[in-house]
């Protein structure tokens, strides 16, 4: 029985073998490939662009006139933010493939060049975009081939990618097909009413742009305010009353939309400061959160007016004042709110000569002070900086003072975190770590030998538990590296004898053995890397 399954398993692995020859054998042999249906082909051996080394690409065409008319085959483009501390602007990139085989993308103000292909070894349709240049310099290390793929799309054919890598590599994706002239704008939405004085707004404005093949798009709000956007806007006309036509254009064509916009004249201004901040402490800056500022528009509308537009007169906080107008500015007309600008005195405990116990500090001026303690009251001057989120208040001895004696001065406690909203205060030891030129930098950076240097470089001291907090943020980083050390303090001498916690590392390769542990601390509250041996 064994013997009778065995053959039958070899007859029946014999017959698969021949079934697999035979379908090979009748498969399509490369003379049989359909057509292909593109007008336009390129290989590599056929593309008149390909056997160009990469310095020749920039100055074999000018550019700016082929892509305005030179015939086009294929067209790509996408877009890129890098969202940077914030900024989420996009910058667009469009790249034409022509029909003599040549490629040419802008990028923002940046330029990529090379050639493109869209037959293969068996005469089958792959595109591929060969970028060989990019700027002044060879692409990506000379690997060129970005291979096109197949996608599925109402407007789109094919998608890849492009290197870009002006500040480290980035990857865009890029989206295209054949490409088709552009046909009619149509303009929805918008703004259809503004003053004078108004900038041109495309709030809620949407460009639907449709091509000759019957495909269309939408081009909507957040690509308007590019400076590289698709289309362009002109007409509009902040200094003149009366009806303003403004004129869409499709950037290289001739093919422009339309639509109105009333701008109207300006009868006054007003201002409701009720829920907004008018008691200011000395030194405080303006707060305009909760001002509501109207214009009176000649169509009888209020409409409302943002502060970041209008001019502020008037605003002091150098010095207390029971009643202070604070004039707000716009074109030609103006309104006013008061302000009442007050002494803040902070109250905590601090040490002083013979003692500690209660001190007051009460600020007179953007610049002076009077601290009250152990029964008498000194006139003295401050500085502040700020230190993350608290404001750090360093007072200073004017040279001709006679209101406290050397002695009190030298046993004053000099440094301050004050609390405007509970009006306290604490004794502070914060030393901020100095900038350096850019050649002595990494030399004095906290944590030696990465690159990249810091900023926000400060050192916290806790006399009570004796414990350091050195803190500093990489520039380009959005973390922060903290380690909280034992110290021990001896005269102006700082030294972080052991490491309690690390709070945080944002930077690469950051560890406590590789921090600089050793500070002299000056009277002005500046910490500087110390070397014992140097001395």
């Amino acid at each position: 029985m064994k013997k009778r399954l065995l053959l039958l398993c070899c007859l029946m692995t014999v017959a698969l073998a021949v079934c697999a020859l035979f379908a090979v054998g009748c498969g399509p042999t490369e003379e049989e490939v359909p057509e292909i249906t593109e007008t336009v082909r390129y290989s590599e051996k056929t593309n008149p662009y390909a056997e160009l080394t990469w310095q020749e690409y920039k100055d074999i065409d000018d550019w700016g006139k082929k892509q305005k008319e030179a015939p086009i085959y294929y067209q790509f483009e996408g877009s890129y933010s890098e969202a940077y501390q914030g900024n989420y602007s996009r910058t667009f990139l469009y790249m034409n493939c022509y029909e003599d085989g040549s490629l040419h993308a802008t990028f923002g103000n940046e330029n990529y060049y090379g050639f493109w292909t869209n037959v293969d070894r068996r005469g089958r349709t792959n595109v591929v975009l060969h970028i060989v240049r990019y700027n002044d310099r060879e692409y990506n290390g000379g690997v060129y081939e970005s291979v096109c793929e197949a996608m599925t799309h109402e407007y789109y054919e094919y998608s890849s990618t492009i290197i870009w890598d002006s500040f480290g590599t980035r990857t865009v994706l890029i989206s295209g097909g054949h490409y088709s002239p552009v046909k009619s704008l149509t303009v929805s939405g918008g703004q259809t009413k503004a003053m004078v004085g108004d900038d041109f707004s495309t709030d809620g404005l949407k460009v639907t742009v449709t091509r000759e093949d019957g495909k269309s798009t939408d081009i909507d709000e957040q690509s308007f305010p590019q400076n590289d956007c698709r289309v362009k806007f002109s007409g509009y006309d902040s200094t003149t009353e009366g009806n303003h036509e403004i004129t869409v254009t499709y950037i290289n064509t001739d093919v422009t939309a339309t639509y109105n916009c009333e701008v109207f004249g300006l009868g006054g201004i007003s201002v409701d400061a009720s829920e907004a901040k008018t008691t200011y402490y000395i030194g405080d800056t303006l707060d305009t959160k909760g001002l509501a500022i109207k214009a009176d528009r000649n169509d009888g509308e209020k409409v409302s007016l943002a502060a970041k537009r209008c001019k502020f007169e008037g605003f002091d906080t150098s010095k207390a004042a029971e009643s202070l107008a604070v004039k707000i500015k716009f074109a030609d007309f103006e309104t006013t709110y008061n302000i009442k600008v007050v002494e803040p005195t902070f109250k905590g405990n601090a040490n002083y000569a013979g003692g500690s116990g209660e001190i007051a500090l009460t600020l007179v001026g953007d610049k002076d002070c009077e601290v009250a303690f152990d029964g008498k009251t000194a006139k003295l001057n401050y500085t502040t900086r700020t230190v993350g989120e608290q404001i750090v208040y360093n007072l200073s001895r004017p040279a001709d003072d006679t209101t406290i004696t050397d002695a009190e001065w030298k046993g004053l406690h000099k440094q301050y975190i004050c609390d405007k909203a509970a009006l306290t205060l604490s004794m502070a030891m914060v030393y901020t770590i100095p900038d350096y030129p850019q050649s002595d930098r990494e030399e004095n950076e906290p944590m030696p030998g990465i690159g990249g240097n810091t900023e926000q470089r400060v050192i916290f001291l806790d006399s009570e538990t004796k414990e350091a907090t050195i803190s500093y943020k990489y520039w380009y980083a959005a973390h922060t590296d903290t380690f909280i050390c034992k110290y021990t303090l001896e005269g102006d001498i700082l030294t972080f004898t052991d490491l309690v916690k690390v709070v945080q590392v944002g930077g690469n390769g950051s560890q406590y053995g590789n921090l600089h542990k050793t500070w002299r601390l000056t009277d002005d509250f500046i910490a500087y890397k110390y070397t014992p041996e140097a001395e």
